[in-house]
């Protein structure tokens, strides 16, 4: 039985929002990369120092304060843990919207999609 008009509007609206949340969601994984990134930019530059040495650090507000290249070392791990948990959580949700994507009428997720990424 054909769709209705309002049907298809309804499928295209839930289509078009899935999209657009992909669309996100992988912008949000190159931003998580590239703080990685600099992590470890970061990360080989403080493994050059001895622990007791200090560094800065821009703590909480924006204010500067020193500490020692070991806690450094510390917090910058931490960050790229968190990172890396963030990614996955993300591909995991980019995962669960297409596989919902090709639950719904795959002609029309294909059309939307060749429109959303010109």
């Amino acid at each position: 039985m054909p769709k209705s008009a309002e049907q298809q509007i309804e499928e295209q609206s839930q289509i078009q929002e899935i999209i657009q949340n992909i669309l996100i969601d992988q912008e949000q994984i190159n931003q998580l990369r590239t703080k990685q990134k600099q992590a470890t930019l970061a990360e080989s530059s403080i493994d050059k120092l001895k622990d007791d040495e200090k560094v800065w650090s821009c703590g909480i507000g924006g204010f500067f304060i020193q500490v020692d290249a070991k806690e450094m070392r510390e917090m910058i791990r931490e960050e790229k843990k968190v990172c890396k948990s963030e990614q996955s959580q993300i591909s995991n949700q980019i995962e669960e919207s297409q596989k919902l994507l090709t639950s719904i009428d795959p002609t029309d997720v294909y059309k939307l999609q060749q429109l959303y990424l010109k």
